[in-house]
This record gives structure tokens, C-alpha cells and sequence, in this order.
């Protein structure tokens, strides 16, 4: 029940975690003998997920009360059987049961916003090496984030794009913007470099935000008199929010 209402929200297109039909089969080998090589990380998936629910509010106590926080520990308490369980024979079952080539993207997709975000507020290199990934943005990205990120009666499926945590252009932009000015290879650059990586990173930046549809689009100023939306959904403020901060940074 809480997969079914997970996957049908708009939450699951910023957090694009779990797929409806391939949870579905994670469901049966967690619900399955305990024997069956696989099933302990099948198990803490689903943990995890429950936790998640609680985390945003997809928890209605239909089931009576859930102490949320044990799920969470329980995920968190087989990560050492999980480990062990990587065997060649059991990446490959893994593999199997878990993936389908566009929710891999999807998940790879959520883990780069959020190594990037992190990175250039911490300051410290991202785990990610953008080199060593291939960041070729999914099909019509631009067109349908501008077009979905609008729509409140979105009624999401496993075909529709997600809109991530963060715009992807944009983590992109974070990702380089921690290179050329915080890296290590950056405190080498002579002040003239530095300008010059900042007018390129003002450009992208200024490339990106035009690229957003008007009614989307982050203001550079603000005045008394400039008409504003009366209601701004979650993953407009964050859109304003992340382009602020980029900014700044």
C-alpha cells in the first residue's frame, strides 16, 4: 500500500528511488524464504522504505501505530549481511531483480544532486567524479522539467521523468563550480584564472536560469510593485532556493 501511494505521488518524482514494478519483486524475495541468497538486502530495502514513508508523511496509521525509527535500524543493521552478500553470484541476482537500465539512471541521478549540493556547501571534493560518469542528460530533460515541475495534478507512473532533488543542469554547474574555485587544483590559479572561472560559471549560471520557463524562472531583484505567485509548490521554492545559493556561493 505505502509503495502504491509512494510511486502515484509527486514526491517520488523528486526522489525517484524506488521503481512500482521492480518493488514489487523485491517485495516477494523480502516476504520469501529466508534462505534464498538475496533476501537480507531485499529485507533492508524495504525497510528503508518504510522508514522513508514516515520521513514524508505517507504514514496514516491505516495499520495502527509503526515505530518507523526500528525499520530504519533494522536496514541499518544488516548493512555488514549485505556486504557479505556480494558475491559475484549474488551481484548478478541482485542485478537481476533490481534493475532496469532507466531507474539505475534514476537513482545515480539522486545520489549526484545530492553529492554536489553537499560538496560545495561543505567545501569538501564530491564523491563523485564527474570525469569518470557519463552526464548526458535524459531525453527532453529541459522541455519536461520546465513543463512538469508546474503541474500540480501530475499523476506520476514509470514512464514519467523525475524532476530529482535538484534540476540536474544545475548540480552540474555545482559540480564545476567546487572545481575551479575550492578544489585543490584551483588554489593554484592566479586571480586573473579565478575571474575568469567566475564570468564562466556567472554565464552558465545565467544560461540555466533563462533556459526556466517565466513563471519558474528565479528573479535577479526584487521590487514592491513586481506581481508575485500566490502559492509556489515544494519543488518551485527549492528551484529559487538552489539558484540563490549558487549564486552566493
Amino acid at each position: 500500500m505505502y509503495a502504491l501511494r509512494f510511486t502515484a505521488s509527486f514526491t517520488s518524482l523528486v526522489f525517484p528511488v524506488i521503481s512500482k514494478s521492480l518493488f514489487m519483486k523485491t517485495l516477494d524475495l523480502a516476504y520469501g524464504p529466508r534462505g534464498v541468497f538475496g533476501h537480507t538486502s531485499a529485507n533492508a530495502c524495504v525497510c528503508s522504505f518504510i522508514a522513508l514513508v514516515n520521513l514524508f508523511g505517507f504514514d496514516d496509521n491505516m495499520h495502527g501505530p509503526v515505530n518507523f525509527g526500528s525499520y530504519a535500524s533494522a536496514a541499518q543493521k544488516a548493512v555488514p549481511h549485505i556486504i557479505q552478500e556480494m558475491t559475484v553470484d549474488g551481484l548478478q541476482s541482485l542485478v537481476m531483480l533490481a534493475i532496469v537500465e532507466y531507474h539505475v539512471r534514476d537513482l545515480f541521478w539522486v545520489c549526484y544532486s545530492f553529492d554536489k549540493d553537499i560538496s560545495l556547501r561543505m567545501g569538501q571534493p564530491a564523491s563523485i567524479n564527474d570525469l569518470d560518469c557519463d552526464l548526458s542528460l535524459p531525453l527532453e530533460y529541459a522541455r519536461l522539467q520546465n513543463s512538469n515541475i508546474q503541474r500540480d495534478d501530475l499523476k506520476p507512473d514509470d514512464h514519467t521523468l523525475p524532476l530529482y532533488p535538484w534540476d540536474l543542469r544545475l548540480s552540474k554547474i555545482k559540480s564545476e563550480a567546487y572545481n575551479t574555485l575550492y578544489s585543490v587544483n584551483a588554489s593554484f590559479k592566479s586571480d586573473c584564472q579565478i575571474l575568469e572561472s567566475i564570468r564562466c560559471l556567472d554565464a552558465a549560471l545565467e544560461e540555466w536560469r533563462l533556459s526556466l520557463d517565466s513563471k519558474i524562472r528565479p528573479m535577479l531583484c526584487f521590487s514592491s510593485d513586481m506581481s508575485t505567485k500566490a502559492t509556489l509548490n515544494t519543488q518551485e521554492v527549492i528551484l529559487r532556493l538552489a539558484y540563490y545559493h549558487c549564486y552566493q556561493s
